[in-house]
């Protein structure tokens, strides 16, 4: 449910060093996407209270991502710097 880096005076949420995603349906296929990978097992979301209890109901109702959801996030995760990157 990690969206990107905070934007400089941003209102940020006390227990989330990242921009989380707020948006039910997109959290929910981020949350599947995560769950639908090779030896993941788990998945944890973020540590405010509210996307905490957004996420819970997201394992219960659990599917596999499919071919054109991954597309989907693929298309929004392009618009974004990401959090992490590889050194050259």
């Amino acid at each position: 449910m990690a969206r990107t880096h905070w934007q400089e005076g941003a209102k940020r949420l006390e227990k989330c060093w990242y921009e989380p995603i707020t948006d039910p349906k997109m959290a929910e296929l981020a949350f599947r996407y995560t769950l639908s990978l090779p030896h993941v097992a788990a998945a944890i979301p973020p540590g405010d209270e509210n996307l905490f209890r957004m996420a819970l109901p997201f394992a219960e109702r659990f599917r596999k991502i499919t071919a054109r959801e991954q597309r989907l996030l693929q298309a929004e995760a392009e618009k974004l710097a990401p959090i992490f990157s590889r050194a050259a």
